[in-house]
Order: C-alpha cells, then structure tokens, then sequence
C-alpha cells in the first residue's frame, strides 16, 4: 500500500480553505508531520482526516 504524503499547501487546496488556517490548525491541534523533505513538513491521510474534523467543528463550511 502506497503513503501519499502532502504538504499544508496541499492539504489546503484539498480541503478548499486557506493555508494560514491549515497552518494554524496543524499547530494549535498538535497535529505532527510524519516525514520531512528537507524544510518541507508531509503530512499523511490521518491528518487530513484530523483537519477536516477541526474544520466541521469550527463550523467552515466549505471544507471538502
């Protein structure tokens, strides 16, 4: 089974919000990166997952 790993600007454009609030969410959340690509943090499905479930309870409500 293939991991696909994002970065927040990914996740962001998946998710439909802007990368200051995945950003800010990723960091109030503790939401961790599970590799690095030099200064680039990857993110895997578990924290889309996590981001899309902070954004329900925040009540955005474009977040795909």
């Amino acid at each position: 089974m293939e991991v696909r790993l994002r970065t927040a600007g990914v996740l962001a454009s998946e998710l439909g919000v802007p990368i200051h609030r995945v950003q800010y969410l990723l960091k109030a959340r503790g939401i961790g990166a599970k590799a690095r690509a030099g200064r680039l943090r990857l993110f895997d499905v578990t924290a889309l997952n996590a981001l899309r479930e902070a954004l329900a309870e925040s009540g955005v409500a474009n977040a795909r």
